[in-house]
């Protein structure tokens, strides 16, 4: 792969895990008196800190079981489908 392409790949990930940031953190803002904002963000961080370990666990014994294309392309296709459901454009 091209060292641009992982560069340009880097960026758009980063722009991204940056929105998601906000749009998390405006929720929490939103939704959260002062007093327990801190708590809340403490519960919010571990809950994210621990998707993502679960997830590289599930997502390594997939790539294990399937092989690295197949997982890639079945994650890739679910996440269209979720996607769509999501946005009310059906199957």
């Amino acid at each position: 792969m091209h060292v641009a392409a992982i560069v340009v790949a880097w960026l758009v990930g980063g722009a991204a895990n940056a929105v998601q940031n906000v749009g998390i953190r405006s929720l929490m803002r939103s939704r959260t008196v002062d007093a327990e904002r801190g708590r809340v963000a403490a519960a919010v961080a571990a809950a994210l800190q621990s998707a993502n370990v679960l997830g590289l666990g599930v997502g390594g014994g997939v790539v294990d079981l399937l092989g690295a294309r197949t997982s890639l392309t079945s994650a890739g296709g679910a996440h269209r489908a979720g996607g769509r459901r999501n946005l009310g454009a059906g199957p």
